[in-house]
């Protein structure tokens, strides 16, 4: 199976009607949040600024606005808290510091049970959400052309969907708006539920568990992340597209190695814990060619010691991630 290269696909984009910021595009670097509410209720500012990122080692950022769908057998759609302005003046922002920008909208539930979230959504009424999920994707395949995004991910995490024959018409209709490289985000325990025909770029959400040991040593998250990184080689072997990582981060506080995907539990803080998953990581991933992007998860508030949540900001990972990045960029073959 030919493979075709991130760079080919974003020179392309460059070369398109609607072009991405810049031919020589690196997908590495960090996820900016963006949480109106919250950042409200602890007094952070909004939105938040890119520039701290650039000054972190990335080279592009990634965004994730969502719509709302009422719980998991819900078929309409809606918008959510983040405003398309907001989202604009920081897609602005970020490429004024010559920050590219991916762009992967995902779907929030209003109510949820045990169990229940976006990967496990069940729509009554499939062609209405079918009919529904379309008028999103194009809302923001529009945005993506007209900000110049670098890449769009016209799916995030739905696993319970991801096999589903609507994503050929979707991909379709994005394409007849949005000339950049189209990408689908898997979860990490669903690999197998990708619509690899519909796009042009493999993502995935990497929030693998590392342990089972909330005091598990470097040393074994290490061996856990090498035997994730050839999962994520065969992968993308198997499809022959370009792979990037679009989520991977560890909450800073104790089981956050254990729990990657989870910073709602009342544990403590554990600032080494996380420091500890982000070196088994950066050791794994740092040299391996193979992989075309990369973004971390994510940057929010002012972080610090007593942080609990996947900020790397004023903690030990910090330097970790910034190591990384620096030397990732400075190789990126585009």
């Amino acid at each position: 199976m030919r493979t075709f290269s991130l760079s080919a696909l974003l020179l392309a984009a460059f070369l398109s009607p609607r072009p991405a910021p810049q031919a020589r595009t690196s997908l590495w670097g960090v996820a900016l949040a963006l949480h109106p509410r919250e950042a409200a209720r602890q007094g952070f500012a909004y939105p938040p600024d890119p520039a701290p990122l650039r000054g972190l080692g990335a080279r592009a950022i990634l965004l994730t606005p969502s719509w709302n769908v009422a719980n998991v057998h819900g078929s309409e759609l809606k918008p959510g808290e983040v405003r398309d302005g907001t989202l604009r003046r920081v897609i602005r922002r970020a490429h004024e510091l010559g920050l590219a920008v991916a762009l992967a909208p995902w779907v929030a539930l209003e109510e949820a049970g045990p169990g229940q979230w976006r990967g496990t959504l069940d729509p009554a009424d499939r062609p209405a959400w079918w009919r529904s999920y379309t008028r999103f994707a194009l809302h923001y395949a529009r945005l993506a052309a007209e900000e110049r995004v670098a890449i769009l991910a016209i799916g995030h995490e739905l696993s319970s969907l991801g096999n589903d024959r609507a994503w050929g018409p979707i991909a379709r209709r994005v394409r007849s708006v949005y000339g950049g490289p189209l990408a689908f985000v898997a979860n990490h325990d669903a690999l197998d539920a990708v619509p690899a025909d519909a796009i042009d770029v493999l993502g995935v959400s990497a929030y693998f568990p590392l342990a089972r040991d909330t005091d598990a040593s470097e040393a074994t998250m290490r061996r856990r992340w090498r035997a994730l990184a050839e999962r994520l080689r065969r992968f993308k072997e198997r499809h022959g597209k370009p792979l990037v990582v679009f989520e991977v981060g560890y909450p800073s506080r104790d089981g956050g190695a254990v729990r990657p995907w989870d910073d709602s539990r009342g544990t403590p803080a554990d600032p080494d814990e996380q420091r500890r998953a982000y070196a088994a990581l950066t050791s794994a991933l740092q040299d391996a060619s193979w992989l075309d992007g990369l973004f971390f998860w994510t940057w929010f508030g002012d972080g610090g010691a007593y942080d609990r949540h996947y900020t790397v900001r004023g903690k030990p990972a910090e330097d970790r991630l910034r190591a990384f990045l620096s030397r990732r960029t400075s190789a990126a073959p585009w």
